[in-house]
């Protein structure tokens, strides 16, 4: 499987198969007869190719490796970035709160 992922990806070739998905649609829990008429009663559930989503996640290790050594996103950027973690962000937005307060500045947040 791994030859096979690799292969593509150095080929640059995404085969149409692993674009192809089957979706499922369940019943949500507790949704009563009439609640059944509305579309909101369903959830769709899709099933990929098990190859495309390796692949996928391969190219975004890479692009996400690849904009690190670039240094091309801004240093506050924290989603979806290797070692910034939940912390990290509480930590930012509380430093520049108290950072406002220090020099007399109402600080809110949305």
């Amino acid at each position: 499987m791994t030859y096979i992922v690799e292969t593509s990806y150095k080929l640059g070739y995404y085969p149409s198969r692993w674009k192809e998905a089957i979706v499922c649609v369940l019943r949500k829990p507790g949704k009563i007869v009439n609640d059944q008429k509305e579309a909101g009663a369903y959830r769709p559930v899709v099933l990929l190719n098990i190859a495309g989503k390796i692949m996928e996640a391969l190219i975004a290790l890479k692009l996400s490796e690849a904009v690190e050594r670039a240094r091309t996103l801004p240093k506050l950027q924290i989603g979806f970035r290797a070692k910034r973690l939940t912390d990290l962000v509480i930590r930012v937005v509380t430093d520049i709160v108290y950072e406002s307060w220090s020099r007399g500045v109402i600080a809110s947040l949305l």
